[in-house]
């Protein structure tokens, strides 16, 4: 049986608001307990996380988790009889590809944390409490990317995307900003959540968001630690990370053209012969 719109909708949804609301109260009851901030929110967020993995599983199906799976095309009724036109999910890039969508999207986010930060007047991130460093790299660089990416870049999104990709998108962008609490950290989520499905969507894969997403959290994380006195001092690697991303854009797009110039080549040698017969 095909799933439907409302189906999948509901599908991704449901787990979603299970995740946050039992997000909010294990955070409440590990405050209580005294320990950390930094244990207890990344107690709760890893509870809460297996929690909403659990529940998406019984509401989409075993098979959603897969991480080779192609998203099902729609039913023809959804689309009054004619082919879906939802292309399939792209095949996996190279490694070489992948980590240049990957440092694109650290210079873009770059600029957005910039703008982000001119608009609400603060840091997207807080100030880490004294002592307390080994467990906020721990939880900000490895645990935070690759389960909020695989989470809302890959099971959200995949599952959402053959009702329509830009509207998938644009959903779990929405949903990943809101696990953000502070107002800046709400907006600049929403356009980082924009950018890192688009390089999931271009690279064909999880691990280009991953990586990005692990670098500007450890730039967040440097930032905040052995920099946080010296705000001028910033401004140095920003503006290397910003000509990093620029430079793997042209990369991207010098690759594209020469694949695009290869495959008309092909083609017009194929029509030569063509012509010959």
């Amino acid at each position: 049986m095909e799933k439907t719109n409302i189906r999948r909708l509901v599908g991704v949804m449901m787990p979603f608001v299970i995740m946050v609301i039992f997000q909010r109260l294990l955070l409440v009851l590990t405050g209580m307990s005294g320990l950390p901030d930094v244990i207890g929110s990344t107690l709760a967020f890893l509870t809460a996380s297996a929690g909403g993995i659990f529940f998406f599983r019984m509401s989409c199906g075993a098979e959603a988790l897969r991480p080779g799976m192609q998203p099902e095309p729609e039913p023809d009724g959804e689309s009054g009889g004619k082919e879906n036109p939802v292309p399939p999910f792209p095949a996996k890039d190279t490694l070489f590809g992948r980590l240049m969508y990957a440092l694109t999207g650290v210079g873009v986010l770059t600029v957005t944390m910039y703008a982000v930060t001119a608009a609400v007047g603060t840091e997207t991130f807080s100030a880490f409490a004294p002592g307390t460093l080994a467990a906020e790299f721990v939880s900000l660089i490895l645990i935070h990317p690759f389960l909020e990416e695989y989470i809302f870049r890959w099971l959200y999104y995949r599952e959402l995307r053959p009702m329509q990709p830009i509207f998938a998108g644009l959903t779990q962008a929405v949903m990943f900003a809101i696990v953000h609490g502070s107002v800046g950290g709400m907006i600049y989520a929403l356009f980082a959540g924009i950018v890192l499905v688009l390089i999931t969507e271009l690279s064909g894969s999880l691990s280009a968001a991953v990586i990005a997403h692990m670098l500007m959290n450890l730039r967040s994380f440097v930032y905040l630690t052995w920099l946080s006195e010296a705000e001028q001092v910033r401004l140095m690697p920003d503006l290397a990370l910003i000509s990093v991303g620029f430079a793997a854009m042209l990369c991207l797009l010098v690759r594209r053209g020469l694949r695009e110039a290869r495959a008309g080549a092909g083609e017009t040698e194929d029509g030569g012969e063509n012509d010959d017969d």
